[in-house]
């Protein structure tokens, strides 16, 4: 009843046999009375919505005997951030304890995370046999229209287009066994503006809803029945059409494209563009989404003598966030000029404040209006400049938009501007984050996952006492950063990030364990693994001969003393896979253990592998990308074995082999090879993590959906 495109040969439809069901019946008839309304003068939508979403639960409340619940829809997420203030506010000033539920696209996923339950404990899925204690509002937006089964008692809402309307129509009195009210608003254009929302010509949803059927009341019946009548009504068709969503337009997808995207480890590329009207289609919005994520601690250095603070250099920012990346959980995703609007106002409230001993993150009072307090970083993780609240408020707020869209917003929490997992630029709590468990310690809250990291600020003598200790289930430094400089310019407190064993990804954090490796060992593990993968998919035998001498070749470059060293290797004569850290990075000066790896690989051969066998250049490939790089480029720094000159002609070479393989296998196809020998190298390293036999036979139980998924993987991708 949705689509106002007509009748569809092959959608699934309702026959007389289903309506004559009694459970169809009940839900098609369910009652719901529509009443329209126009926005006063000079009223605020948020404040008129919930005015009326309040009087509702007021007046239905007492009409039933018992608490009920309100759905307020709102095509604006400004204004359900607002609504909901406004809700819980009253509710405090009244006393009634009423519960204010959110469910939204640009809040935080850390708080989402517990909205489901909260749906299910208030009643408000469908079918749930939980009855309110108290009165309950559920303000949504778009996040409410599809993919939850939602059921409230009542409804008030904005008018937004009729397909919109529809689904949100649903998700009131949905099994049909109560009579629900539902008001909708109607903000007219001002000044005699053409009637329009976007596309949508909000006159033909005004049409539409005046064409339902009216009881003696005045409300029109809102059923599921009577809204498929409309669309039955060929009279009707136009307007539907007319007030409806127009499908938009998408760009063509050709390969061009598709190879573009593929090349990962290029920073810049004047062929590839941003992705979103492929996903999205050619749809009128500002700028590209911005992701807000808080942080306790940012990569600057402070120094004590006079008290400056400034961001680290570029590639420790970069070791940084490699070491620590943005998590979704943590990510606040929604529009950038909103977050521009925010920011400012944020860091115009932190220079207003009193307190001269208030830090931020950054370690500095709120007062210097030159320190960082946020870092920007682009789509793949890398930085992209910092600000300190001067910079924010120089930046006009559509400039600064500009700069924010498609991009990670790294802001202190100590920033705040965060409220129920909403932007809220009057909110000055500190915001929990994800690097100390949110604020639940390092283990996280109970019945969740623990955080993939933590970070500290630790002295020189607190880092040597912790990295001695050689406990399994400890965690372990996987970066350290000087932070804090004396006025002498000695490091006086390092920013650390450490993980657990078995639990990092990339060059440095999946090198940490609990103790340290033979390299032989890690590379027999991973090779078991690799076979076992193949064996799963069933790969033909030679592919599985290729994918396992891929595996056992893919961390030779380890060997090298410079690795050695910068991993804190015992220095015996038997090269380390893994090493408990810590690491230094200016030892290791950018080198990648892949390039050597592969290079190796390639002068000594692969075992049986035939150097003319198609399956060589691919098992190379494979070694050279599996932390991400060679798609189609690779670091140079730190090679000591060839003068630079040479090692840039065989990075031209492992270049040109990528777009090779891309040509034969396709964008999907090589990424799929590259993901095995990945998989399997991470596999293994929770296997020794958790003491498991280095030879394994088959499948371990407690893994057989992550298996059962490379399976489906597999003959998806064959």
């Amino acid at each position: 009843s949705a689509s106002p495109r007509g009748s569809d040969p092959e959608a699934v439809v309702l026959d007389a046999a289903d309506r004559r069901n009694g459970i169809v019946r009940r839900r098609l008839d369910a009652e719901k009375l529509l009443t329209v309304e126009d926005l006063a003068d000079g009223s605020n939508l948020d404040a008129t919505l919930a005015e009326r979403a309040w009087a509702t639960m007021r007046r239905e409340s007492l009409a039933a005997g018992r608490p009920v619940r309100v759905a307020v829809f709102c095509d604006s997420r400004r204004d359900a951030a607002q609504i909901a203030v406004r809700l819980r506010s009253r509710s405090r000033k009244q006393g009634l304890r009423a519960s204010v539920i959110v469910l939204s696209g640009d809040r935080r996923l850390r708080e989402q995370g517990g909205t489901i339950e909260a749906l299910k404990e208030h009643g408000l899925l469908a079918g749930s046999d939980s009855a309110p204690g108290t009165p309950v509002f559920l303000v949504a937006t778009e996040a409410g229209e599809v993919g939850v089964d939602l059921d409230a008692d009542h409804m008030v809402c904005d008018l937004v287009a009729w397909d919109r309307m529809v689904r949100w129509l649903g998700r009131v009195n949905r099994r049909g066994s109560g009579r629900a009210r539902v008001l909708v608003i109607d903000r007219r254009p001002p000044g005699g503006a053409a009637a329009r929302s976007g596309a949508t010509d909000r006159e033909a949803v005004r049409g539409l809803l005046a064409a339902l059927t009216r009881g003696a009341a005045g409300e029109a019946s809102a059923s599921p029945a009577a809204l498929a009548g409309l669309g039955r009504n060929g009279r009707l068709r136009e307007r539907i059409l007319a007030a409806s969503n127009q499908t938009p337009l998408y760009p063509a997808l050709t390969r061009p494209l598709l190879d573009s995207w593929a090349m990962t480890s290029l920073t810049e590329h004047p062929g590839r563009p941003a992705v979103g009207p492929w996903l999205h289609g050619w749809v009128k919005r500002r700028e590209p989404p911005t992701t807000v994520i808080w942080r306790r601690y940012l990569p600057v250095r402070v120094d004590d003598g006079p008290a400056v603070v400034r961001q680290q250099a570029p590639d420790e920012v970069a070791a940084f966030f490699e070491a620590a990346p943005p998590q979704m959980a943590e990510g606040l995703e929604t529009d950038a000029g909103l977050v521009a609007d925010w920011i400012r106002k944020r860091a115009r409230s932190v220079l207003e404040r009193p307190e001269p001993g208030t830090a931020l993150a950054t370690g500095t009072a709120v007062q210097d209006a030159d320190a960082p307090v946020a870092l920007v970083l682009d789509a793949a993780n890398r930085p992209a400049g910092s600000m300190s609240p001067t910079a924010i408020l120089d930046l006009p707020t559509r400039d600064l938009g500009r700069r924010l869209g498609g991009r990670f917003l790294i802001v202190d929490a100590r920033l705040g501007g965060l409220e129920d997992g909403l932007l809220n630029d009057r909110s000055e709590a500190p915001v929990s984050t994800i690097e100390d468990g949110w604020g639940a310690g390092s283990g996280g809250s109970p019945g969740e996952s623990p955080p993939p990291f933590r970070i500290r600020e630790r002295t020189d003598a607190d880092r040597r006492a912790r990295n001695a200790l050689p406990a399994p289930d400890r965690w372990r430094e996987t970066l350290a950063l000087p932070r804090r400089y004396s006025q002498a310019g000695e490091i006086e407190t390092w920013v650390v990030v450490e993980k657990r064993p078995g639990g990092g990804e990339g060059e440095i954090a999946g090198a940490i364990a609990s103790e340290e490796q033979p390299l032989a060992d890690h590379q027999a593990r991973v090779a078991d693994e690799a076979a076992r993968i193949a064996r799963l998919l069933d790969l033909e035998e030679a592919d599985r001969a290729m994918l396992v001498a891929a595996a056992r070749r893919h961390d030779d470059g380890k060997r090298a003393p410079r690795w050695q060293r910068a991993f804190g290797a015992d220095g015996g004569a038997e090269p380390r896979g893994k090493t408990p850290g810590p690491v230094n990075l200016h030892i290791l000066n950018g080198y990648r253990h892949e390039l050597k790896s592969a290079l190796d690989a390639e002068d000594a051969g692969l075992g049986g592998i035939s150097r003319s066998d198609p399956r060589f250049d691919l098992a190379l490939h494979l070694i050279a990308a599996h932390h991400g790089e060679a798609r189609p480029t690779i670091a140079l720094d730190g090679y000591d074995d060839m003068p630079p000159s040479a090692v840039e002609a065989r990075a031209r070479e492992i270049a040109a082999r990528f777009a090779r393989l891309q040509r034969q296998w396709g964008p999907w196809g090589l990424a799929w090879w590259e993901a095995l020998l990945r998989a399997a190298d991470r596999s293994a390293s929770g296997i020794h993590e958790a003491g498991a036999a280095p030879r394994l036979s088959g499948p371990d139980p407690a893994r057989r959906v992550h298996d059962a998924s490379f399976a489906s993987a597999g003959r998806g991708a064959r």
